[in-house]
């Protein structure tokens, strides 16, 4: 087995959102802990003081702003994570499965945020097993398997024949 090996050449460094656990901490209210996760993504206190009410309602946590972060639900963290990786500026965006077991509320607010992100000029790479959401907002898609590019182009075809070959 050869490895397969390239460049990769970027305008910009990507802001990878790759597990909404790291970056939290269970001892620290969820008000500070807007504050710690953001700084793991790149925002500063100044960035997110007029956006902490923002992420709170975005994550309906407004009521437990002041909770310890552990005496919130797996869920209810990564709503909060999700709701501050939302504010991230950053021109190159990735998203690693980082929508697994959101709830179906909480499904609404990361379709709002997602359509906004399709129509902006923001380059977003995403990685995800939902055949519905990698359709709605991908143009293009790359099929890996076993460290091999099996299929690229639009997202449509890509998806269809990648989910295709998973029916027995």
């Amino acid at each position: 087995y050869e490895r397969p090996s390239g460049e990769l050449w970027m305008a910009t460094e990507p802001r990878p959102l790759f597990s909404h656990t790291i970056g939290l901490a269970g001892e620290l209210p969820v008000e500070n802990n807007i504050a710690l996760f953001g700084a793991m993504h790149g925002m500063d206190r100044a960035f997110l003081r007029p956006r902490v009410d923002t992420i709170l309602d975005l994550a309906g946590l407004h009521e437990l702003r002041f909770a310890l972060l552990k005496d919130l639900s797996t869920g209810q963290q990564q709503r909060l994570a999700l709701s501050i990786f939302f504010q991230a500026p950053s021109p190159f965006l990735v998203f690693d499965e980082a929508l697994t077991n959101v709830d179906q509320g909480f499904l609404r607010t990361c379709e709002r945020y997602f359509d906004e992100l399709a129509s902006s000029d923001r380059t977003v790479v995403m990685t995800g097993h939902d055949s519905r959401w990698l359709r709605r907002y991908c143009r293009t898609a790359l099929w890996l398997d076993g460290g091999r590019l099996r299929m690229h182009g639009p997202a449509d075809e890509v998806v269809k024949v990648r989910f295709r070959t998973l029916r027995p």
